[in-house]
């Protein structure tokens, strides 16, 4: 997954947000890179205390707005090697970097790089966006049994909140070369496209 760390609104603490998804096939130039990072990153931690916990591998985009000593604090939970380069890696994360930036320009700068993380991926309050996305994934994909779970959990947790707190949100990627990235959400401009949940809706049988 290619995940967003940002401030997603003016009054939101730094947050994490499912943003994207790198798919590269078995010959593509990028799958040696990026494998060879990955290796470079389990290889590297798996001495440390963080090797006892739950660890994923996500492409970080991270906002480069100054940060606070606390929020940079909470953003640590996430394990690189800055001293790790590869002309290919290199090149790959520039082009997310490009295309996310220019996707969503009111994010300013952005920063991407493969990361191994510990815990959730995305930030509690955007856990159910994530799950709806992915469920979509696997439906699309032919994961049928998996997808329909995935929605089910959806669904049942909106119904359990009575649809309140939920965050308002456009389902619009675009596809990369290298996967797929969303495009910024716009509420003002955009009233006529459907968020998550109204689309949420279309799926259930009433």
């Amino acid at each position: 997954p290619i995940i967003l760390e940002a401030y997603h609104s003016s009054n939101e603490a730094l947050s994490r947000r499912y943003w994207g998804r790198l798919q590269i096939k078995h010959g593509d130039p990028n799958c040696k890179a990026v494998l060879n990072k990955i290796n470079q990153l389990a290889h590297k931690y798996a001495d440390t205390r963080q090797a006892s916990v739950d660890r994923l591998n996500i492409v970080l985009l991270k906002c480069q707005r100054r940060l606070s000593t606390e929020e940079a604090s909470t953003s640590s939970s996430s394990y690189e090697d800055e001293e790790y380069y590869d002309p290919v890696y290199e090149d790959l994360m520039s082009m997310i970097e490009e295309d996310a930036m220019r996707f969503n320009k009111s994010y300013g700068n952005l920063k991407a790089s493969i990361v191994l993380t510990s815990g959730g991926i995305v930030s509690d309050e955007y856990a159910l966006e994530a799950l709806f996305y992915r469920g979509k994934e696997n439906l699309a994909e032919g994961n049928i049994r998996l997808g329909y779970f995935e929605l089910g959990l959806v669904g049942s947790q909106m119904l359990s909140s009575g649809f309140s707190g939920l965050p308002r949100m456009r389902s619009n990627f675009k596809k990369t070369h290298y996967g797929k990235l969303r495009v910024e959400d716009d509420d003002t401009q955009n009233e006529s496209k459907p968020g998550w949940v109204d689309t949420f809706m279309r799926w259930l049988p009433f």
